[in-house]
């Protein structure tokens, strides 16, 4: 039974290495290059600044049934925004993995304008970590971000996850450390193009490219390019009222497609 574990437990590490479904379709249908510089729902998983962008308390779930088609590597994200006269704050939670191993986190962000259009952010996360007959282990970690804007239309941004570079017991880099910097550029309010760079402690970096194009007002269509792993991605949505729902479908160069499903709701 420990050796059949063991090598679920590898399996899992070693796909979820190769490439990742992060939290949000409108990210994920343009290579997650927005992700530094954009808000949505679920910006307190990527770049915590971006939080000081949102006006309005908002909520949204993202679900992954079968990344790469495999459905023990599903992942769910929840969180809920809220703005203040100090700034704004969000909570968040995901979950990934099955009943033989799964991993889950709770965040709490915040995000604030400090001056002239420059902001910072912060997350505390408690990560946990369940793998079945070796038991349990949680640990604390944080992560930074800023996003400066130079004017209505260009943005760039930048965060490192797990800066304490936290890991589950006594062993190193069980926890994964990166670091991102992306911009985006609005060339009307039917048109955006972002970039951004990806680096893990783990892996080599990755460049990032995504569009989004509105067709309608309600209707954006997007499509990215992800470096490493070769990934090419697409996307679309529906914005109607204080409800908004994205679709995004993510290919890979060894495994099956990958769907993402994000609804969000605004609460005027």
């Amino acid at each position: 039974m420990k050796f059949f574990i063991n090598i679920i437990f590898l399996l899992l590490v070693s796909i979820k290495c190769f490439g990742q479904s992060y939290a949000g379709a409108e990210f994920n249908s343009m290579g997650y290059s927005s992700s530094q510089t954009s808000f949505t729902s679920f910006s307190l998983f990527s770049n915590p600044a971006s939080l000081s962008e949102n006006k309005i308390i908002q909520s949204g779930i993202s679900y992954t049934p079968a990344p790469f088609g495999i459905k023990e590597l599903s992942t769910f994200h929840a969180a809920i925004n809220f703005p203040s006269d100090f700034g704004s704050f969000a909570v968040g939670y995901s979950d990934y993995g099955f009943e033989l191993y799964s991993e889950k986190k709770f965040l709490i962000s915040y995000g604030r304008n400090i001056f002239n259009d420059f902001s910072i952010g912060a997350s505390l996360i408690y990560n946990s970590i369940s793998i079945a007959s070796y038991g349990n282990s949680g640990i604390i970690s944080f992560n930074l971000g800023a996003l400066y804007s130079f004017n209505k239309k260009i943005k760039i941004g930048g965060s490192i996850e797990n800066i304490t570079n936290s890991s589950y017991g006594q062993y190193n880099n069980q926890l994964d450390r990166s670091y991102w910097f992306g911009t985006s550029y609005i060339f009307s309010d039917e048109l955006k193009l972002s970039a951004a760079l990806s680096k893990y402690f783990s892996e080599r970096e990755a460049f990032r490219i995504g569009c989004e194009y509105f067709l309608l007002n309600y209707l954006p269509v997007r499509c990215g390019y992800i470096s490493d792993p070769v990934s090419f991605t697409f996307g679309i949505g529906i914005n109607q009222g204080v409800l908004s729902v994205n679709y995004a479908l993510l290919t890979h160069e060894v495994f099956e497609l990958t769907h993402n499903l994000s609804i969000s709701i605004n609460f005027d």
